[in-house]
């Protein structure tokens, strides 16, 4: 879906008879840093092809009855169409599009030392003795069901006009729907990733269907 999503927009664009402003430009914003592309069909209408992506990985340890170490990986972008309507012909614009969103949040964790489960005082464990292989592993990845994002917002400044270098600001939102989370464990970990649990963390993300974007951005005229 994603790549054909692409697909479709470059090939809006190159179908368009090269006779008015083409533009490109650069972002960052809350879907990480982006390219667009712009042709202006009209001193009123801009068709543009949108591209963001940015993804983080963090790595950490930490120490509660035995230390674990935790890995997790972000990714956050998007690729789509949109459609720029000035109403006023001047920099004010509406912006509506379909978007591929890229959203995805990977995360595990594994204990790297030994649980004793009874008296461990003394540095000897009075009891039972779990190996990090019996205590098992976690993770969860969330993302949301639809790749598919349609967007709507308001922007100021042209990607394709006729200065040739020009400001951009833009505020609006991703409808993806609810993201889901899915729970992994095994070993004794396992009862912390059962269908309850992962039923009441999705409970508590269902309020959560619209992404922000906020970005800034410099256009030059090509």
């Amino acid at each position: 879906m994603n790549r054909t999503l692409l697909f479709v927009a470059l090939a809006t664009l190159t179908a368009i008879p090269a006779s008015g402003q083409i533009g490109i430009a650069v972002r960052a914003g809350t879907l990480g840093p982006g390219i667009n592309i712009a042709y202006g069909i009209s001193p009123k209408l801009a068709v543009r092809a949108t591209g963001s992506y940015l993804t983080y990985t963090h790595s950490d340890s930490f120490e509660e009855e035995v230390t674990i170490e935790v890995e997790g990986d972000a990714t956050i972008g998007a690729v789509g169409v949109m459609l720029d309507f000035h109403p006023f012909s001047n920099f004010l614009r509406l912006t509506g599009g379909l978007t591929a969103n890229l959203f995805e949040v990977n995360g595990n964790g594994l204990p790297t030392d030994s649980y004793c489960f009874g008296d461990g005082d003394a540095g000897a464990c009075d009891g039972k003795l779990f190996a990090p292989n019996r205590l098992g592993s976690f993770g969860a990845t969330l993302e949301y069901s639809s790749s598919v994002a349609p967007y709507a917002g308001l922007g100021f400044g042209r990607v394709a006009g006729e200065s040739r270098i020009g400001f951009l600001f833009d505020i609006g939102a991703l409808y993806a729907g609810s993201p889901t989370i899915d729970l992994q464990a095994d070993g004794l970990l396992a009862p912390t990733a059962s269908p309850e649990q992962e039923e009441k963390l999705n409970q508590g993300l269902e309020s959560f269907q619209w992404y922000p974007v906020v970005s800034i951005g410099l256009a030059i005229r090509i």
